[in-house]
Parts: C-alpha cells; sequence; structure tokens
C-alpha cells in the first residue's frame, strides 16, 4: 500500500479539530455545569477518561467504514463496562451517558461534501445545543440538586440488603434530608461501624 502524506497530513488534522472541540465542549460541561452544579471531582476521571478512549477507538474504526450499529455497540459496552454492578446515582449515569456521546458525536459526524470543514460548524453548533440544554435544566431555579455525604454509621445490623428501605428511613431520620440511595463503601468490624455514601437532594425531607 502506497503512503499518501496529503492524506496522513488531512486525518492529523481530522484528529486535532475533532479532540480539541470534544475537550473543550467536555471541560465546560465538566467545569462549568457538573462541578458548579455538584462540587464533586472524583468523577472526573472516569468521564474524562471514558469520553477520550471511546472518541480514539470511534474516530479510527471510522475511517475504515465502521457502520454506525458497531459504533452504537460500542457505546453500549463503554457504558456497561465501568457500572453494570456498582450502585452510583442517575444523576452520574446521565453524566456519563453525556460524556459517552460527546466522545461519539465527535468521532463519527461525516464530512460535508458541498463544503470542506463544514463538519466543524455542525459539531460545534451541536455542542452549544447540547451544552445549553444541560445547562438550563441544570441551573433551573426549582431543579432539586442531588448531592453526596459520606456517612459513619454504627448500626450494622441495617446494612443487610433486604433492609435498604429501612437504612434509608433511619438516615432520614437522623439527618434530615430527603435521602436517595443509599451506597456502602467499607465496614470497620473493630469499631463497629461503616461508612456510607448518602445522596439526598436539597428539597425538604417530609
Amino acid at each position: 500500500m502506497k503512503f499518501a502524506p496529503e492524506l496522513f497530513h488531512e486525518l492529523v488534522l481530522q484528529l486535532l479539530i475533532r479532540l480539541g472541540l470534544d475537550l473543550l465542549t467536555l471541560l465546560i460541561l465538566l467545569r462549568v455545569i457538573y462541578f458548579k452544579a455538584y462540587n464533586r471531582k472524583d468523577l472526573f476521571f472516569t468521564f474524562v477518561i471514558f469520553n477520550v478512549v471511546l472518541f480514539l477507538v470511534c474516530f479510527f474504526l471510522n475511517r475504515i467504514e465502521l457502520s454506525m450499529g458497531a459504533a452504537f455497540g460500542l457505546f453500549a459496552v463503554f457504558g456497561m463496562l465501568r457500572y453494570r454492578t456498582e450502585d452510583v446515582s442517575v444523576r452520574d449515569m446521565s453524566y456519563l451517558f453525556f460524556v459517552i456521546s460527546l466522545g461519539l458525536l465527535h468521532a463519527v459526524i461525516p464530512a460535508m461534501a458541498f463544503k470542506k470543514n463544514s463538519e466543524y460548524v455542525l459539531i460545534a453548533a451541536s455542542d452549544v445545543l447540547a451544552l445549553s440544554i444541560a445547562a438550563l435544566l441544570e441551573f433551573r431555579s426549582i431543579q432539586n440538586k442531588e448531592r453526596v455525604a459520606l456517612v459513619v454509621f454504627e448500626r450494622l445490623d441495617l446494612l443487610k440488603p433486604e433492609l435498604k428501605a429501612d437504612l434509608i428511613f433511619e438516615l432520614k431520620q437522623r439527618m434530615g434530608l430527603n435521602i436517595q440511595n443509599v451506597q456502602l463503601l467499607k465496614i470497620d468490624f473493630s469499631k463497629n461501624s461503616a461508612q456510607l455514601k448518602v445522596f439526598y437532594t436539597d428539597k425538604p425531607r417530609v
């Protein structure tokens, strides 16, 4: 196969521009919207890795005529790898879906035949639209923000899976918060206590 420098340079240029747009959009989503709303940095690494890896895989496979069905198959696989068994909040899953979609979007939007480099305009417009909708929904005054707290809990008898509803009720009574979900992080039998990750919203407990 004959090496074509002009094709290689075009491929590198596309990679840099698309990846740059992807990372810029990801930075705005995570730093301006996600962090401002939830003040959390623990999932930044996960979000960025999922986005960049999926982008690179789809970008290069798309250059060998990857079908859209295969692309969305990769999308589903990447979406399930990390979180198929871990108990995470619905809001974090929504952001995970968002960052994976961004990687797929920037990698596979095709070049427009009617004008050179017009696909970048389409990508940028899609980014602005997606970020605008996310910001509008996230920062509405009536929106109840889901937050996370780490709690040391001493009643180990309530940690059984079948007693999760009782555990949430107990935490609601003690903390006075509208608790949505609880995740067990670790148990310290020597101190007869456990560390829990508690997901709650700003709406007062009824």
